[in-house]
């Protein structure tokens, strides 16, 4: 038999507080508008919040309460994007290098001037468009994927155009410039240039409408295997300096 699934957005639903009882009952009352009972639901997708996933007294517990064959899950998602965050903690150099580019990206972000002659050097080195920068965003781990690649891609013209302001006297780009030049700078630049792709594919799989629950754990497992042959492809010095544990973190924690 074919089954075909289909998601719908029913709306965005204003509440009266956040307590998980007023959540509930908010729920119950649109699925009513809809003509559906709760007999007739049997999961519930979610964040981690423990007013949504409390045993006890989260909304999926008050929903069981209605009906026991309910299922509650923590949307894998949303669960990647902790996990990431989690990984972070274990990599010390990171948080200072995402503080790097994002200094970078408001040097420019704030000067056409600068702008323009980055975007000149970029073509006479590369022969092609600047791949504009791009700032991280502080909430979402894995928006620092373009972030480090348009990095890669414009830092040969960046080191140049920060060396002119520097001669000129620029005390703010001569310190971004000593920054990006800084090996920790470039080898978390080459690194993260492998690992990020890895965990963005992930999520995107994550993300998709009709994603399969068991397909999870394979997906999971197979871009850890993919995390490992990047590391055995890693000069030696560089798994001394750099910390591979956040990826096994992120992965063992979306496991669970």
């Amino acid at each position: 038999m074919e089954v075909k699934v289909e998601t719908c957005f029913l709306g965005n639903y204003d509440v009266d507080c956040g307590t998980a009882r007023c959540i509930y009952d908010r729920l119950v009352a649109v699925l009513r508008e809809i003509d559906v009972e709760l007999s007739r639901v049997i999961g519930l997708g979610s964040d981690g919040a423990s007013v949504m996933m409390g045993r006890h007294g989260g909304v999926g517990a008050l929903l069981k309460q209605v009906n026991p064959f309910s299922i509650q899950v923590h949307c894998v998602a949303h669960r990647a994007a902790l996990a990431a965050l989690d990984a972070e903690k274990s990599v010390d150099n990171i948080t200072s290098y995402k503080n790097t580019i994002s200094s970078v990206y408001s040097f420019y972000k704030h000067s056409a001037t600068r702008t323009n002659r980055l975007r000149q050097l970029t073509a006479e080195l590369h022969d092609e468009d600047m791949v504009s920068l791009k700032q991280p965003c502080a909430v979402r781990w894995l928006s620092l994927h373009r972030a480090v690649k348009a990095m890669k891609h414009n830092w040969p013209a960046v080191v140049m155009e920060l060396t002119e302001e520097a001669l000129r006297g620029n005390a703010k780009a001569q310190g971004l410039l000593g920054q990006i030049q800084s090996y920790s700078f470039i080898a978390m630049t080459h690194a993260l240039s492998d690992l990020l792709p890895v965990m963005t594919k992930l999520n995107l799989v994550f993300q998709k409408d009709d994603v399969n629950l068991s397909s999870i754990r394979p997906v999971v497992q197979g871009k850890h295997l993919s995390r490992h042959s990047h590391s055995s492809e890693m000069p030696r010095v560089q798994k001394r300096r750099l910390s591979w544990q956040a990826m096994k973190t992120a992965s063992t924690w979306i496991s669970k």
